[in-house]
């Protein structure tokens, strides 16, 4: 009985021996297959045995890439093999070439290790592209990868960046006729003189004034860059309950998984696709081509001395139409037929407020003024110049500049200066100075006579013509102060170009250290009128702050004043500011300064991380998740100002203060991030 058991059990051994046996022996194998093959693949022909690709194949044979063998790129390990063959015998393997390629694959050593370096290079037609711009950063709340752009097959090329690819990111979703970073973010500043619609335009001097590149480029796109739910049916069946999700999508399939833009978005082409017309509307239905000077002075083009300057309507798009409604009967039998359209005042009014309805009355009456006060100067020019040429002089320059102020004087008055005031303005003044200079030449001992205010000083239409009808704000924001406009203007006297530049309406050129310069001459001055944030702080009074008691500084409470610590008119530098601590203290308080600085550096630097991430995720949530954000929005904002306070007024004024600020600031933002962030929609 034991005999037979045991050799029922010595039976049963041999078998599964021998299947144990057998199994050992087809792993092994499969493994030394498998080992084989992984060491077959370093030979890029080889993946044609198994995956449809010779397309991908052939063209990394002619390109740049043709020396890099694919798994120096693409991840694909012995563990992988191993799977992909045991998927292949089993018949359940895609042919299709699906890999992702790590961004760490690309920078690796020997390879594009110095792309993320800072630095432009030169894109296809001469478009300037820089990569750190674009990697290893949030763009347009998307974590981009090298594949995101390099993903396309074009000929001689194995991973080409085509066009296409970019304009999805700069064109969807932008205002018509720009792009999300704006037109010179890719094509630089233009230069040079083009023409369009029969007219030269100085295209660096219009863009000088204001006028932006959709003011004439009106399209510049085809397409949207939509994606159709088509396009997820053809990789996903029904699971389309993330459609609207749009940070999710992209997370999980551009930054985890690298599916190129194209393979989900519709194309965007773009190219110059319309251009504004140069005022041919309704007006050049009557009066065809009968209006080419008040053109050009609308346009603020072909004055002589004087940049090009386009009015502030013309670059609004204003058509002639939209200020000359008013229609009258022409009596009489006239070539152009019965009826003209004339300027209304109340298309000012229409469009603005009032008070701009009496700027036309006055700009029409200060032009003639000054057109007046030219004629009999230009004539005595031109009577002086045939007196003296009959003696022999050699006048060419003077005979150059009187015909250019003759051109001038006649192009304000046949163009009419009102349709482009400041433009006129600056040719009728051009013009009395070339008047001047040339009387010069003809008249060794010639003395120029008394000027009205606008051929005199350069900038004195801005009142006159303007600013006497239409008051700007008492007060504006300056340099991080409420600086009183009217103040200086009315009480000082200042002239509007000693801070405002005179070619860009409202920009300002003055700097804080052309402030500095006149202020700090004033020894008795009053530190907080301008530096009241850093007055605030160092008091610890900050308006709108949620703290019932003061937290004046410890220096504060000691009655130390602002000039004891800072010396009016040198430069505030961190180590001037240290050598006061040591002089009154010691050195280690010198270093308590230093301490100060690097901790509030580092607060602010993740509180200015998390505002970035809490706006777009209330961006995210009101206008792709339909939420209302608005009593978040305002504790937002709120922590916003109080952020924009320390950074501004220089939290080392109180620390202890602004240390406590930038707690609360950050607990706001951290429970608004966790309420529409990626926790909440977890």
């Amino acid at each position: 009985m034991v005999n037979s058991i045991k050799k029922v059990g010595k039976g049963i051994w041999e078998r599964k021996r021998k299947i144990i046996l057998i199994i050992s022996g087809i792993l092994v194998l499969a493994v030394a297959l498998n080992l084989f093959v992984f060491y077959r693949t370093k030979n890029p022909q080889f993946c044609l045995n198994c995956h449809y690709m010779k397309p991908y194949y052939d063209q990394w044979a002619t390109s740049s890439h043709k020396n890099v063998a694919c798994m120096k790129c693409h991840e694909y390990n012995s563990s992988k093999m191993l799977l992909s063959t045991i998927k292949y015998f089993a018949n359940s393997y895609n042919p299709r070439p699906r890999t992702e390629i790590p961004n760490g694959n690309c920078l690796q050593s020997g390879c594009h290790e110095k792309r993320m370096m800072p630095g432009k290079i030169k894109f296809k037609k001469g478009i300037d592209f820089d990569h750190s711009q674009h990697l290893n950063r949030m763009v347009r709340g998307k974590m981009l990868r090298c594949t995101s752009c390099h993903s396309q097959i074009v000929q001689g090329r194995h991973i080409d960046v085509t066009a296409e690819v970019c304009y999805i990111c700069h064109f969807k979703g932008a205002t018509r006729g720009e792009a999300i970073t704006g037109c010179p973010s890719c094509h630089g500043q233009p230069k040079g003189v083009v023409e369009h619609g029969g007219f030269m335009v100085d295209l660096a001097q219009y863009l000088k004034t204001g006028v932006k590149c959709n003011k004439c480029h009106v399209d510049v796109i085809k397409g949207e860059g939509s994606v159709p739910k088509e396009k997820c049916y053809s990789c996903h069946v029904e699971r389309m309950e993330k459609y609207e999700d749009h940070q999710f999508i992209h997370n999980n399939h551009v930054t985890k998984h690298a599916i190129d833009c194209v393979s989900c978005h519709l194309t965007i082409e773009h190219k110059n696709v319309k251009m504004v017309k140069t005022l041919e509307v309704s007006c050049e239905g009557c009066h065809s081509k009968l209006h080419s000077a008040q053109k050009e002075m609308y346009m603020g083009a072909a004055g002589r001395g004087v940049e090009n300057m386009p009015s502030r309507m013309f670059a609004a798009q204003v058509a002639c139409d939209g200020c000359h409604t008013q229609i009258e009967t022409v009596k009489g039998t006239h070539i152009l037929g019965d009826k003209s359209f004339k300027a209304d005042r109340r298309s000012c009014v229409a469009c603005h407020t009032t008070g701009y309805d009496e700027m036309l009355n006055v700009w029409g009456s200060e032009i003639n003024k000054i057109l007046n006060e030219l004629n009999p100067r230009i004539s005595l020019a031109s009577e002086t110049y045939n007196s003296s040429r009959k003696n022999g002089m050699n006048l060419s320059k003077a005979k150059s500049l009187i015909e250019d102020a003759k051109y001038n004087y006649r192009f304000v008055a046949e163009g009419r200066g009102v349709h482009n005031i400041e433009y006129a303005a600056k040719l009728a003044k051009a013009s009395n100075d070339m008047i001047d200079e040339a009387m010069k030449l003809m008249k060794k001992d010639f003395t120029p006579p008394d000027r009205s205010e606008i051929l005199k000083f350069t900038d004195s239409y801005c009142n006159i013509m303007c600013h006497k009808l239409i008051r700007t704000r008492d007060k504006f924001e300056f340099q991080d102060v409420d600086f009183p406009h009217k103040y200086h203007i009315d009480d000082i006297g200042l002239e509007c170009g000693q801070c405002h530049s005179l070619k860009i309406h409202k920009k300002t050129v003055i700097d804080k250290q052309g402030c500095v310069k006149c202020h700090h001459e004033d020894k008795n001055a009053q530190c907080s009128r301008c530096h009241s944030l850093q007055s605030q702080l160092y008091y610890g009074n900050i308006k709108g702050f949620k703290k019932k008691d003061k937290f004046p500084s410890l220096m504060a409470q000691g009655g130390i004043k602002c000039i004891e610590c800072h010396d009016i008119g040198k430069a505030h530098s961190i180590e001037f500011m240290k050598g006061k601590c040591i002089g009154c203290h010691s050195k280690e308080y010198g270093k308590m300064l230093d301490d100060w600085i690097l901790k509030l550096n580092k607060a602010i630097g993740k509180i200015k991380s998390l505002i970035d991430k809490d706006e777009l995720a209330l961006i995210s949530a009101k206008r792709e998740m339909n939420r209302d954000i608005s009593d978040d929005k305002k504790l937002f904002d709120e922590a916003l100002k109080n952020y924009s306070i320390i950074l501004k007024g220089k939290g080392v004024h109180n620390f202890e203060y602004s240390e406590e600020i930038l707690n609360q600031v950050k607990a706001t933002l951290n429970q608004i991030w966790k309420k529409y962030g990626v926790i909440g929609k977890s």
